[in-house]
Parts: structure tokens; C-alpha cells; sequence
């Protein structure tokens, strides 16, 4: 899958402006490779499946109503202030998500995932994610200060949103060995950390 298929997945979500921002920020960031529509990429990476997790969480938190919401979510992720939604156990919602994009949501029996708008604060995000499986648990997840009365809007990716994502990931086959692949930043999560270098 290539960032413009990928963000293709969410522009009917958020929207064409919200979806072409995030694209060139994380494309700046080195978490996606430098595309254009005549000469794009595909995410061929051993990591591509965390990288399409990030940027799909990055293209759904930004709220498109806030003026310069999009402007400070990805200042404060190149600052190295950037920080992903945990829960109690301490697991990320990033790799679960790429779990979910790389195995697809039956494999863990996920029937929808709501990812909050982020409130961009001077010391990093706040937001939430609730990944609902088909048994009726739901697993929360949160970064920063959130609660309970904030943080209700955002987006949801059903099933079939889900499956479409991880069906665009897997068809894209990994980086040959002899193939050099496209050069990107290192990404890297560390307790919740987003570090891109």
C-alpha cells in the first residue's frame, strides 16, 4: 500500500484537507516516504505496518474544525513531545492498530475502533482510542489528561473499513533483499514515545 491508498482509506472520514496535511507532515516527519501522485512508494518497509498505523492515527486524531489543530499536533510530533494512546497494561494502541492492519480485525476479533480528537497541549497530546471487539470488551486507551466528559468526538473505523486497510497492507509485498528500499526516518515507540530520528 502507498500513503496516497492509505489516506484514501480515511478522506471520506476526515476530509480531503485534514487527510492532504497529515500526508505532507509525516511525509517531512520521514515516517512516510516522499511521493508525489506521479512517482509513489509503496510502504515496502519491515515496519510498514506500524508506519501505517501511525499515520492512520495521525490522519483520524486531528480534529478538522480546529483552526491550527493540525499545525501543532505535528510541531509537537516533530519536537519529540509526540506520545501514543496506552492502556492499563502498558500495551500501545499504535501496535495493536498494525496488528490489526497487518493480520486483519477477525484474526483478533475486532469489530470497530474510535479514535478521539487530540487536544494538542504544550507538553505533548491528549486524546483517547477504544478498540471494541466482537465479544463486547472494549479496550481503552488514552495519552495525556482525559476525561470523562471530553474527548467524545472523533471517528470510527467499522469492519469493513478495518478489512479494506488490511487487505491494501498485506497486498503489498515487503522489500526484496537485493532491493533498496524507499529512505525514511527511523521510527521508534518507546514507552509511549513517538521517536522519529
Amino acid at each position: 500500500m502507498d500513503s496516497y491508498t492509505l489516506f484514501g482509506h480515511i478522506v471520506g472520514v476526515v476530509g480531503s484537507n485534514a487527510c492532504h496535511k497529515a500526508h505532507i507532515e509525516l511525509q517531512a516527519l520521514g515516517v512516510l516516504p516522499q511521493a508525489s501522485l506521479e512517482d509513489n512508494p509503496p510502504l515496502k518497509h519491515d515496519d510498514a505496518d506500524a508506519r501505517a498505523a501511525l499515520s492512520l492515527w495521525c490522519g483520524l486524531a486531528v480534529d478538522p474544525a480546529a483552526k491550527f489543530g493540525s499545525k501543532q499536533f505535528f510541531v509537537q510530533l516533530g519536537n519529540g513531545k509526540g506520545r501514543v494512546p496506552m492502556n492499563t497494561e502498558g500495551e500501545s494502541f499504535i501496535a495493536l492498530l498494525a496488528e490489526v492492519l497487518r493480520n486483519g480485525p477477525e484474526a483478533l476479533g475486532v469489530a470497530k475502533i474510535f479514535v478521539s480528537h487530540v487536544v494538542t497541549s504544550f507538553d505533548g497530546f491528549n486524546g483517547r482510542a477504544q478498540v471494541y471487539y466482537n465479544n463486547g470488551f472494549a479496550d481503552n486507551f488514552t495519552v495525556g489528561n482525559v476525561y470523562p466528559a471530553t474527548h467524545k468526538t472523533g471517528v470510527t473505523l467499522d469492519f469493513k473499513q478495518l478489512r479494506a486497510l488490511h487487505e491494501d497492507l498485506v497486498n503489498t509485498p515487503r522489500t526484496w533483499p537485493d532491493e533498496e528500499p524507499t529512505a525514511v526516518s527511523r521510527l521508534r515507540f518507546n514507552n509511549g514515545a513517538i521517536l522519529i530520528d
